[in-house]
């Protein structure tokens, strides 16, 4: 199965990975642009987390030197995550939480895999177009344009 290109990354076949993190465990959602795949780690295991990716490139049906795209929302961990992750090889984009549309004036169900899905929608073609490196999430404005790497 041959997975979508993207132009923003040089024509070359991406995985797409969002991560919702909590104090005890990771959800992690994966995509090719066109079949996803949920897992969840324990929180902070980083030797868990790289199988579970090239777990996801395997089961995708993508190449082992596949790039891989991550983001996952800022919080209390601070910024460890994107370092290590960028030292991984990964093309990272931290985002603040207060980027992501959610339902306004009503109940909403809030889950990890809700959240994660919202954020590998984020990350999927269409969502982040015409971003360039220097542009910041944090901090950034409520629009999907704040949705960028750190740098």
């Amino acid at each position: 199965m041959q997975a979508v290109q993207r132009q923003g990354y040089e024509q070359e076949v991406v995985l797409y990975m969002a991560m919702e993190l909590s104090n005890s465990s990771w959800t992690l959602g994966f995509s090719n642009g066109q079949r996803t795949r949920r897992k969840s780690v324990e929180a902070r295991d980083r030797v868990r987390l790289i199988e579970e990716v090239q777990l996801a490139k395997q089961k995708l049906g993508l190449e082992p030197n596949t790039q891989v795209v991550v983001c996952f929302e800022a919080g209390r961990d601070g910024h460890w995550i994107y370092r290590w992750l960028s030292a991984e090889g990964f093309k990272v984009f931290e985002i603040d939480s207060s980027s992501i549309e959610t339902a306004r004036g009503r109940k909403h169900v809030k889950t990890d895999r809700i959240d994660v899905e919202k954020l590998l929608d984020l990350l999927m073609p269409g969502f982040s177009q015409g971003l360039s490196d220097r542009e910041s999430a944090i901090g950034g404005s409520r629009s999907r344009s704040a949705f960028t790497p750190r740098g």
